[in-house]
């Protein structure tokens, strides 16, 4: 099987949606004949990851994002049209893909028109690990308000998407919150894991993954093993992100 992510982000920024997307392709690398990756420029990380191909991307500012979003939700015709311009159509279609994981939902419209122009059946998935439903506005910033409530809108309107053949989220408590918000089936959304990279830490952690995971985020035995540092963050609650870090 080969699986195509879908991530217009800055990638060699170290930030949370580089460690989800990196800890996804490298554990789809394993199970996975190849992995291909939609993407601007990516970080030294990714690199390590021998059966990876990298499809170069332009890097989006959030206002193009969101027109391609919404415009591409509107008509495929002008996701089309940009799609030519942003993505290295050529090594595309040299790919041969079975499934589409895209991540955060206004990426879609760049799936769907990829499966177009590619010419290919095969399911697609979307990666949340977040909600603007949660997303507070931020007093004094008309910009990143505007970009909420325009957030929320296209969520409640593309999510239920017939397109989408499934979604991961990485929490069972944020899977719930999806189900009940958006009424959606229950099969429809799939829990996998944020994971620590147990090559770089050089520890053995024991497995994550529940059994409904699309992917094996880790597939080690436990063992003993000692923590320096451990580093926990929550994006998904109704308040601004908060961090902790404890140090043992």
């Amino acid at each position: 099987m080969n699986v195509l992510f879908i991530a217009p982000f800055n990638l060699r920024v170290y930030d949370g949606t580089t460690v989800r997307v990196y800890n996804l392709a490298k554990a789809a690398s394993k199970f996975c004949k190849h992995v291909y990756i939609v993407a601007p420029p990516l970080n030294e990380d990714f690199k390590t990851i021998k059966n990876l191909t990298w499809i170069k991307m332009a890097l989006l500012r959030p206002s193009q994002l969101y027109s391609l979003a919404f415009g591409g939700l509107i008509t495929q015709r002008f996701a089309s049209k940009i799609f030519r311009v942003i993505i290295d159509a050529k090594k595309l279609e040299r790919a041969a893909i079975d499934i589409i994981h895209a991540h955060w939902l206004l990426n879609l419209p760049l799936a769907l028109t990829i499966k177009k122009y590619a010419g290919i059946k095969c399911p697609t998935f979307i990666d949340l690990h977040g909600s603007f439903a949660l997303q507070q506005p931020l007093l004094g910033s008309i910009r990143d308000t505007l970009a909420i409530y325009l957030g929320r809108l296209y969520e409640r309107l593309a999510i239920r998407c017939k397109e989408i053949d499934g979604i991961t989220v990485p929490s069972n408590a944020f899977r719930k919150y999806l189900i009940n918000k958006y009424n959606l089936p229950h099969d429809h959304v799939y829990v996998v894991p944020d994971a620590i990279d147990t090559e770089l830490s050089k520890r053995a952690l024991p497995p994550l993954c529940s059994d409904r995971c699309l992917y094996k985020v880790l597939n080690v035995k436990a063992k003993g093993y000692k923590l320096s540092l451990i580093h926990i963050s929550e994006p998904t609650r109704p308040l601004y992100i908060s961090y902790a870090v404890f140090c043992l």
